[in-house]
C-alpha cells in the first residue's frame, strides 16, 4: 500500500523534514562534519569531549527534547581540516552511515578555513560542493524508495 505522506520530501526544507520525523518519534541520522572544534579538541578528556563538546551537547538536546525518537550520531571530524578537505571526504562520510542518508548535517569548517586563509570564494565553492553531494545522495535514496513502492 502506497502512502504518499511517507515519501514527502521537500528539498530546501531539511529542518522542517527533520523536525517532522522527530515529532513523530521516528529515528534520525545526524552527521557532524568538521575539524577539531567538532571533535571537542581543547577539552581535557575523551569523556569531556563526549559530553561537553558542542556536538555532544547538540545531540543531547535532540535526545532530551524528542525522547521517542532514536538519534544516531556520526562524527566525521578531523582536526585541522577545512571545507576544501571536507568536500573531498563527504562521500566517505555519507557511506559511513551504512546506507542511510543523514536527516541533519552540521558542517563546521569556518575556524580552519580562516586559519588556512580559505575565505570568500574558495570556502563558498567547497561548501556548495558539500551541500550538492549531500542533496544528491538524499534525492537518489528517496527516488529509489518511491520507485520500489510503485513496483
Amino acid at each position: 500500500h502506497f502512502n504518499c505522506d511517507d515519501f514527502i520530501y521537500n528539498r530546501g526544507n531539511g529542518l522542517i523534514n527533520t523536525f517532522a520525523k522527530l515529532k513523530r518519534g521516528e529515528p534520525i541520522n545526524v552527521l557532524y562534519l568538521g575539524g577539531s572544534v567538532t571533535n571537542g579538541s581543547g577539552l581535557a578528556t575523551e569523556a569531556e569531549r563526549e559530553t561537553l563538546s558542542w556536538r555532544a551537547l547538540t545531540t543531547k538536546w535532540f535526545k532530551n527534547n524528542f525522547p521517542a525518537a532514536t538519534i544516531t550520531e556520526k562524527c566525521m571530524a578531523i582536526g585541522g581540516t577545512g571545507s576544501e578537505y571536507a568536500v573531498h571526504r563527504i562521500d566517505r562520510a555519507l557511506l559511513s552511515l551504512s546506507g542511510d542518508v543523514p536527516d541533519l548535517v552540521f558542517i563546521e569548517t569556518a575556524v580552519n578555513d580562516v586559519y588556512d586563509g580559505n575565505i570568500g570564494d574558495v570556502a563558498k565553492e567547497a561548501l556548495e560542493g558539500i551541500i550538492k553531494k549531500i542533496y544528491s545522495k538524499i534525492y537518489f535514496k528517496n527516488y529509489q524508495k518511491i520507485n520500489r513502492s510503485f513496483s
